[in-house]
């Protein structure tokens, strides 16, 4: 199974319009995992080498969590999904 994290703050003006583009289901996207970067364990972000937001990770949970792909900081939705469809 194919797992995005996307990992944001409150802070962050781009985050929030992610979120929101989220809750509102405007993206369609299964599996999202949504980590605070404020919230989250330093060693966390560490072995996820997270250093800007928002930062989008794919990952195959199917083996051993395996990158798939990255995106730090996209500009728009579309950018986002055309990323996403890259690998879906």
């Amino acid at each position: 199974m194919i797992i995005l994290y996307f990992f944001h703050t409150d802070w962050c003006t781009k985050c929030k319009t992610f979120e929101r583009l989220f809750d509102n289901g405007d993206l369609d996207i299964p599996n999202v995992v949504s980590v605070d970067a404020d919230k989250a364990s330093e060693a966390l972000l560490k072995t996820w080498n997270i250093e800007a937001l928002p930062t989008f990770i794919l990952v195959d949970q199917d083996h051993d969590e395996k990158e798939l792909g990255r995106l730090v900081s996209p500009e728009t939705k579309g950018e986002l999904l055309d990323w996403y469809r890259c690998f879906a």
